[in-house]
Formats: C-alpha cells, structure tokens, sequence
C-alpha cells in the first residue's frame, strides 16, 4: 500500500503529471490497428510483441515512460559521439567508408540519390573503427558512479597494498577514475581518441575496468538496445549530413557541464554556432536502420 499511496503524497505534482502522460499513452496505444507508416517500425514491432506476451495496454503505456527515460542519456552521448567524430576530418572520411561498405543499397530515387538500409548487424561485424568510436565515447563521457554494500569482511589487493573492506560499508566507484586509469587506457587517458580500443588491442574482448553499464548483477539490462540506437542513429548523421563550423572548418568540440546526479553524462555547454549543408554531393540518404533493437 505505501508503495501507491506515498509517491502522491511526497511527489503530488510528479505523481499526478505521471498519471496524466500514462493516460494519454493507454488512448494512443488503443489506436495501434490504425497505425500507419508514420509511426516507427521499431514502435509498432515494440507493441506488437507486448501484446504477444500478455502485456496489457495500461502496462505498456507505463513501460513507455520507463523506456523514455531509460533512453534519456542516447541524445547526449550521440551529439558526443557525433562532435568528436566531425571535429576530426580524417576519422570521419574513415568513419564514413567503413558504413558504406556495410549499407544495403535498395533502389535508386533519382540520378545523384540511393535509398538505402544500414543493418546493425552488420556495423557491429564490419566497423571496428565506429564501434570503437563509440565506445571511446563512453569511456571518455560517462562519469556516473557505481555503488555497492559490503556484504562481508572483505579484503582486496591493488598488488602492492591489502584494504579491509568491512561489512556493512558502502564502496563507491567513479568511472571517472576507473576510466581515466593510465595503467589501462595508456599515456594519454584524458583525451578523446576515436581509435583507442582499436590500438588497445579491445576490439575483440572487452577491456579491464570499462563499465559504462555498469557491471555485476546490476549492469544495465538496457545496455544492448542503448548502444544499438547510439550506432544507428550516429550512422544515419554520418551518412547523411557534413556538419561544420561557421568559418567552413572543422566543428570544435565543446566542453562538458558538470552533469546531474544519476544522469551520468555531461550536457554540452553553448559553444560555436554550426554549419548544416545541404546533404552530401553523390551519397546516399540512409532512410532506415534494422535491427536497432537486437
């Protein structure tokens, strides 16, 4: 019961909000037959196999709330992703040829244009670079903080020195230290480098304290669907558009703020304005990308 009746106590405005978008999700939901090419496969494919599974239409729109904000932080590390790859022409021009050896050309749509399918699939297999691109990313921009209780005496060893862990005490680990370390990252683990997992060798196995998801029991269960939506969106922009700066060069990257408890992830502060071309001379418009949520 305390579990229903405090959150509208404690948190009216927020409760009542919840309950309001809950609402207005069920009426949305209900229309599901008359969905058309409008609405996302990806979202109609998700409600499908919801009510394969039983899942009733009130918990579904309550499931789409948590996705949202589960799904919060991909807008942020993809501009992350996207600002660090544009600021580097040369890794962009790799970036770009390592997709277009992987997209499924589908039909023609006019003398200069292709319509074409990227399937993630085939990005995870065949572009090592981007894969390491966007890992960099997460090492480099996720400064979340991990938690755990001792659940009895416990004593670890850094090789040169033993610490007594007691049961009962919380440990905390801050990425940004775990992801900063020298010993792991090599000389220079304060910067962003698009191809650090490749010349780590961590392209084939994951790498000693890289925990963007956390780790343990309690990593993310997300954490698939999360990186494949950050590949699939990153490799439609990249294929797409040429971002640049106002002069006509390179984008800067600009610095992170100081990010909100629990979200992680440092926003951008207001930097230079951009340079949005029209799309690419004689490259194709990626129109969809498959697989995203495998």
């Amino acid at each position: 019961m305390s579990r229903t009746i405090v959150p509208s106590v404690i948190a009216f405005k927020a409760f009542k909000a919840r309950t309001e978008v809950i609402a207005a999700l069920e009426s949305y939901i209900k229309r599901e037959e008359d969905f058309g090419a409008k609405v996302p496969l990806f979202t109609r494919d998700r409600f499908s196999a919801e009510r394969e599974f039983g899942m009733s239409i009130h918990n579904s729109a309550k499931i789409e709330i948590l996705l949202a904000t589960a799904l919060a932080n991909i807008s942020t590390l993809v501009f992350w992703l996207l600002s660090n790859i544009y600021s580097q022409p040369d890794l962009l021009a790799q970036v770009r040829l390592e997709l277009l050896s992987t997209a499924v050309t589908e039909n023609q749509t006019d003398e200069n244009g292709v319509k074409m399918t990227l399937h993630l699939g085939k990005i995870k297999q065949h572009c090592p670079l981007l894969l390491s691109c966007a890992q960099e990313t997460e090492r480099y921009n996720i400064v979340d903080n991990i938690t755990r209780t001792v659940m009895a005496d416990t004593t670890i060893s850094d090789g040169d020195r033993s610490y007594l862990l007691k049961k009962g005490n919380n440990v905390q680990m801050p990425l940004s230290i775990v992801h900063g370390d020298a010993k792991v990252w090599g000389d220079e683990p304060e910067s962003w480098q698009g191809d650090q997992f490749l010349n780590l060798g961590y392209n084939t196995s994951s790498p000693p304290g890289f925990l963007p998801f956390g780790g343990g029991k309690h990593i993310c269960p997300g954490r698939h669907l999360a990186s494949g939506l950050l590949l699939g969106i990153a490799a439609q922009l990249i294929l797409n558009v040429d971002l640049k700066g106002m002069d006509g060069g390179p984008i800067r990257v600009p610095k992170a703020k100081v990010p909100w408890a629990a979200t992680g992830i440092g926003r951008p502060e207001p930097g230079p304005e951009l340079r949005l071309p029209k799309p690419m001379d004689g490259t194709s418009v990626c129109s969809q990308v498959r697989e995203v949520y495998m």
